[in-house]
């Protein structure tokens, strides 16, 4: 928060991510919640909380929402539904202090967009049935599986290359290089040999916010079986040797 005052001193809203940073995994930590509910407190703030994918941990215990350390109605928790159901449901929801969420409603009710008034109740239904938390424990379950397989490969076939951050939520992994790759610019260019090749790869230092930001790949774990993930990790594995090669011919020719 020290860096955010010094940033921002007028700030008085603020968007964050408390389950999971992306690119990296990594939650907001207990800490450094407790200080972002003080600076709210303080200046009068509204935090917007989107707990994304909070709903796929994996291991570890959560820790304290931010709504439930707020004791000044300064967090509106937010969330949808798309990502661990299907994308056309388009519905989601906001939670906190009543005078905030009369706010929204007014904006809302101005915009005029229409909003899925029809799966509303089916939703709604599924919810107090039980059948989204079903759903969600066989989700954890089917994801955790696959986000071992892939974590496991990774560590057998290219852990002197890539090392795995750590991550507890979410559907991708971020896997950081442990040294440059020799004869490539950087993960950018590699990737871009990598998709050449057929093979898709999120380079990390993209999502950094300087050019001295960490690199490797971002690798998602949730449209692939476990098969076809350790396939794909033996692809990535044969493109670093090949590719080497390719730049040596190359700086030999």
């Amino acid at each position: 928060m020290s860096i955010g005052r010094r940033l921002a001193p007028s700030a008085r809203f603020a968007l964050v991510t408390p389950s999971r940073q992306f690119p990296s995994g990594a939650p907001l930590s207990l800490p450094r919640r407790v200080a972002l509910i003080d600076w709210a407190a303080e200046t009068g703030a509204i935090i917007l909380a989107d707990d994304y994918d909070s709903e796929l941990r994996f291991s570890g215990r959560p820790m304290e929402s931010l709504s439930s350390l707020d004791r000044s109605g300064s967090v509106l928790a937010i969330g949808g539904f798309s990502k661990v159901t299907f994308p056309g449901l388009r519905l989601g929801y906001v939670v906190g202090a009543p005078s905030l969420i009369d706010r929204l409603a007014q904006a809302r009710a101005r915009e005029g967009a229409p909003v899925a008034t029809a799966a509303q109740p089916a939703l709604a239904e599924f919810i107090a049935g039980g059948g989204l938390a079903r759903h969600l424990r066989e989700l954890r379950q089917r994801l955790g599986a696959r986000r071992l397989a892939l974590a496991q490969a990774l560590g057998a076939r290219l852990g002197d290359v890539l090392t795995v951050a750590p991550q507890e939520v979410g559907m991708h992994l971020a896997a950081v290089l442990n040294a440059p790759l020799q004869g490539w610019e950087s993960d950018v260019a590699f990737a871009a040999f990598a998709a050449s090749r057929g093979l898709s790869l999120d380079p990390l230092s993209t999502h950094a916010g300087s050019a001295e930001g960490r690199q490797g790949f971002l690798l998602g774990y949730a449209a692939w079986d476990e098969e076809s993930l350790a396939a794909g990790v033996e692809t990535l594995a044969g493109l670093l040797a090949d590719g080497q090669g390719d730049r040596t011919d190359q700086a030999g020719g």
